[in-house]
């Protein structure tokens, strides 16, 4: 028969060290997924936000005398849409204003067209280099000359003749790629500079008092420039 030892000397057992609590790689995991979160949401509010604030027509005509001071509002025009970045100027450094023509009493619906003043900070120079490729110039309807310029109210402001994959205009939905972007440049202090687009149905055929009437309302003359 074996013989009782007893309880069995394992020796003197090394102290556990204490747990570790768990709460700070809780809490850090936790941040890494509550701030893209959070970021999301605060971004999809300042979008609504925007598309809200971009179709209040008179608080865009606000923001527009900012930009371009004006006296009056072109005829036969309607101020569709409007943004501003606003805090996210850091990353869109672009402000928009779409113009949509109104039918003409007794006339048929207007050419599918939208004007757009656009001021960015960027040099725009490039776009209206017409020795560029994709880069035309303007040949107004009746012209047997192209224009590098159009005289308005005693300025002569660059224009050109872009063909799409040169540029597309901010939150405006792709025109026809057969149809060319009729782009002004209306000048602006550095850096700044602002202009005048035009995008849709036959905008060759675009006349320089066309041009003259829509702009006749703002203070782009040369006793307005700095």
């Amino acid at each position: 028969m074996a013989e009782d030892r007893g309880p069995e000397d394992w020796g003197e057992i090394e102290r556990l060290p204490p747990a570790r609590s768990q709460a700070p790689k809780v809490v850090l995991l936790g941040c890494g997924c509550v701030l893209p979160l959070i970021l999301l949401l605060t971004l999809v509010g300042w979008a609504w936000l925007a598309a809200d604030r971009g179709r209040d027509e008179e608080r865009q005509w606000q923001k527009l005398e900012e930009v371009l001071p004006h006296d009056g509002r072109p005829q036969g025009y309607r101020l569709e849409f409007g943004f501003q970045p606003g805090w996210l100027d850091w990353l869109f450094d672009t402000e928009i204003y779409i113009f949509r023509p109104l039918p003409r009493d007794g006339a048929v619906d207007p050419p599918d067209r939208k004007w757009v003043l656009m001021r960015a900070r960027e040099d725009v120079s490039a776009l209206l280099d017409t020795g560029r490729e994709g880069v035309e110039p303007y040949l107004p309807p009746g012209s047997e000359e192209p224009l590098e310029t159009v005289s308005v109210q005693g300025r002569e402001l660059a224009v050109a003749l872009l063909r799409q994959g040169e540029t597309s205009i901010p939150f405006v939905d792709d025109p026809d790629p057969d149809e060319p972007t009729l782009v002004l440049d209306l000048g602006a202090p550095e850096p700044w500079s602002v202009l005048l687009m035009i995008g849709g149905k036959d905008v060759d055929e675009i006349t320089p008092e066309e041009l003259r009437a829509f702009l006749a309302p703002f203070r782009i003359g040369p006793e307005h420039q700095p």
